[in-house]
């Protein structure tokens, strides 16, 4: 739901005829700002213009419906509500866009989108400075400027979310962000990490939970009564994944806004229902200024005004009602949104658990039916690993075990998960070392390490940047010695980029073509790269 403020001494004028001009591109009707102002039904063939007002007292308002079916889907109608209230310098604007489905029947999910009215209203009328997103803004590697953003961030006064979008390796954010703020204008502002932004800096100042980095993008919502402001982080890999599956971004993040907004925002909207509210309350306290004109006897009025603060009173006790149960929506959206969060995380952990238990199992029956016995030490890494998170130096042993003629364990890679004994996603670490063991070998072997980069997607490089290539004292930190001789091992797998060894990990090796082996030199923390950015 967006919220617009429109200034001017003109602003309820410029306003209809602009919501006019966007009927008649939808409608192929004329309508002028007087028909908009009044109460009417008008039906153009399917589609459907209802206007409604309540302007017998201050402040007036102006309510405006249109209907129309999807064109592509069958039984689903798309409903545009515009709520208009006249204030002394201006006009407040409110548009809600939803969608009915005649039945269950209708299972496509519909893509959010911004009405094209709001648009129009960029172009056509004087929009307040302050709107919420009006201009996109943009963020450089300034410590001043990350403690203002953080500031900004936990104002117990804001109600927008910020949507905090950075650069990935190419120094580019994966969407538009001026068109993703064009999408959020009135409902959130985006933020913008130019080149020049050190993650690692930002997230010293800002937090982990409050910045981005590599290209992610982070929704950072209103703080109200927590501790901290809720938000929602997409990695670059699922943000890489949405537009692999034809997603559109902008409409993804559209979508994560306004879930969680609408709730809250709905209650400032002026549907159809609280302006004919409004137009009833108008009309009886008119009523009550008529009767008391009339000068009726004594007996008569005191029971009118009796009736009269019966009615005010039902008022008073609905409006309490609605106010409890809006808050009682409002702490339910809360909790789900932080559900949701904690469900996504949760999501990712089973996914790759699921495919550590099915290897494991199937190794097992491999191993059983070929009649070999499973040592103590490789039973004992087992059960920790169906368990609880396995250490970095249990993970490579495990699979060294498992798959004894495909991967070599070097000395230095054990001596390198130590380094790494806190790092807490062994899950995610056994399930990719797996996937080298079988899908990558087995791949490479056919030919082409670009068939087998798909295997793993971002999680994984085939060599480093050029900046540590040609660094004798970069390169040399990747160089292990295999056979007697070093061997630079520029390829590696990666989970997480932050500089904590809780969260971060990189597993550096070599493919012996000879022997069809996969040789690992090294499996701990990032080593330097020459940079700044994450």
């Amino acid at each position: 739901m967006n919220q617009i403020k429109v200034n001017g001494s003109n602003a309820l004028d410029d306003t209809l005829k602009t919501v006019a001009g966007w009927l008649k591109e939808l409608t192929k009707r004329h309508f002028t700002p007087e028909e908009l102002k009044i109460s009417e039904d008008y039906i153009i063939g399917r589609q459907k213009v209802r206007t409604y007002n309540a302007s017998q007292a201050e402040p007036l308002l102006y309510s405006i419906l249109f209907s129309n079916p999807d064109s592509e889907v069958h039984g689903r109608q798309w409903i545009t509500e515009i709520g208009i209230r006249v204030e002394s310098d201006g006009v407040l604007f409110t548009t809600l866009l939803e969608t009915s489905d005649i039945s269950t029947q209708v299972t496509d999910i519909p893509q959010s989108s911004r009405p094209k009215v709001i648009k129009y209203l960029q172009n056509n009328c004087n929009v307040a400075k302050d709107t919420v997103g009006l201009s996109l803004k943009n963020i450089s590697n300034d410590e001043d400027l990350f403690r203002a953003l953080l500031s900004e961030l936990e104002r117990p006064e804001r109600k927008h979310p910020v949507v905090l979008v950075s650069s990935d390796s190419s120094g580019k954010p994966l969407l538009n962000p001026r068109s993703l703020q064009e999408q959020l204008i009135g409902l959130a502002q985006v933020v913008v990490c130019d080149q020049s932004v050190d993650s690692w800096e930002m997230e010293r100042v800002l937090g982990r939970r409050y910045s981005a980095w590599g290209g992610a993008i982070n929704v950072i919502f209103p703080i109200r009564n927590r501790s901290v402001c809720p938000r929602r982080l997409l990695l670059v890999e699922h943000l890489e994944e949405l537009k692999s599956n034809d997603k559109y971004l902008i409409g993804e993040i559209l979508s994560i806004v306004t879930h969680t907004t609408n709730g809250y925002r709905k209650r400032l909207h002026f549907s159809p229902t609280d302006v004919r509210a409004k137009r009833q309350k108008d009309h009886r306290e008119f009523l009550k200024q008529k009767y008391s004109e009339l000068q009726q006897s004594g007996d008569y009025e005191e029971l009118l005004n009796e009736a009269f603060e019966q009615i005010d009173s039902y008022d008073s006790t609905i409006e309490a009602l609605k106010d409890e149960h809006q808050q009682i929506v409002d702490s339910f959206e809360i909790e789900k949104m932080e559900l949701e969060e904690i469900n996504e995380s949760l999501s990712e952990k089973i996914r790759s658990n699921s495919y550590t238990i099915s290897e494991l199992k199937r190794q097992l029956g491999s191993a059983n039916s070929g009649g070999q016995a499973l040592d103590a030490e490789l039973i004992q890494i087992l059960s920790e690993a169906l368990s609880h998170d396995p250490s970095p130096e249990q993970c490579l042993k495990l699979v060294e075990a498992i798959y004894p003629s495909r991967i070599v364990v070097l000395d230095s890679a054990l001596a390198s998960a130590r380094d790494s004994i806190s790092f807490g996603q062994g899950r995610k670490l056994i399930g990719l070392l797996f996937k080298l063991s079988t899908e990558y070998i087995d791949v490479l072997s056919q030919g082409g390490d670009s068939k087998a980069k798909e295997i793993f997607g971002k999680l994984y490089s085939a060599n480093e940047s050029e900046t540590v290539e040609k660094s004798p004292e970069l390169s040399k930190l990747r160089q292990f010695t295999y056979n007697g001789e070093d061997i630079y091992m520029f390829k590696h797998l990666r989970i997480g980029v932050a500089d904590n060894i809780t969260e971060t990990i990189r597993v550096h090796f070599h493919w012996d073509s000879k022997k069809s082996t996969i040789v690992i030199g090294y499996c701990g923390p990032h080593l330097p790269i020459g940079s700044k950015s994450h």
